[in-house]
């Protein structure tokens, strides 16, 4: 703060005989430094202007104000706050909000639950039980087998229960058995393609026979 050595109008000091205009950033009677969500851009003012909501200082003696961070919200008087317990904020910053079924906060910003995760809440992902599974990110709820059944995982239950009930529960398993799985048909079927007509009507025939 500049100090005064005879009477100035408010947004002046002096400075012997004379005075001066405050500095941007200053204002009022010995030039008082502009606080933190207060700024001024010109010399000569008597009081500091506040900061517009969703907008801050980040420093003392500012000239201008700066968006609020993200992840942040704006409060009436230039201050910013955080967001917490999974809440991001909304478009147009002035108050958090959860980020919906099916999506979780990461670093101030929505984003859909990974394929073997739900998110009921729109707070958190949490990993489908055993026995359970979401195909593809961003799902409320993880379905079981009976529910929804994707040809691939139905093909892999139906094969071999075990291999694909078993693992994280989170899916990955799952589905990385049922394309194994569904590579080994492929690959059979491409094998029999290559033998004798005769063997081939045969070998046809027997694996419906199997089937039903």
């Amino acid at each position: 703060m500049y100090h005064a050595v005879e009477p100035c109008a408010s947004g002046e000091y002096g400075l012997g005989e004379n005075c001066l205009s405050c500095q941007p950033g200053r204002a009022g009677p010995g030039c008082a430094e502009c606080p933190v969500g207060q700024y001024q851009p010109l010399p000569g003012q008597a009081t500091c202007l506040t900061c517009g909501t969703g907008n801050t200082t980040y420093q003392v003696a500012a000239t201008y104000c700066a968006p609020c961070l993200k992840g942040t919200i704006g409060v009436v008087g230039g201050t910013c706050l955080a967001c917490t317990g999974g809440n991001v904020p909304s478009d147009d910053r002035l108050t958090c909000i959860t980020c919906g079924p099916g999506k979780t906060q990461v670093s101030g910003a929505c984003i859909p639950c990974n394929a073997g995760y739900a998110g009921p809440d729109g707070l958190t992902c949490e990993p489908c039980p055993i026995g359970t599974f979401t195909p593809v990110g961003g799902r409320v709820t993880c379905s079981t087998y009976v529910m929804a059944c994707p040809l691939v995982v139905c093909l892999c239950m139906l094969m071999n229960p075990l291999l694909c009930v078993v693992g994280t529960g989170a899916g990955t398993s799952i589905l990385t058995a049922a394309r194994v799985v569904l590579r080994r048909t492929r690959s059979d079927r491409t094998s029999v393609r290559r033998v004798h007509p005769d063997r081939l009507v045969k070998t046809v025939s027997a694996r419906r026979a199997a089937i039903i």
